[in-house]
């Protein structure tokens, strides 16, 4: 599965993988924060 998502990946997933991480990141120990940014990823 995930070789299927990094073959097919666009510039606009790895964005949005980008801002999702800087989101979990910046989140620190806020754990809702954490989910948020994680579930946004996927959105």
């Amino acid at each position: 599965m995930v070789s299927t998502f990094a073959a097919r990946r666009t510039a606009s997933d790895l964005d949005t993988m980008r801002q999702a991480l800087d989101a979990m990141a910046a989140a620190g120990t806020d754990a809702d924060a954490m989910v948020e940014a994680d579930l946004a990823r996927g959105r």
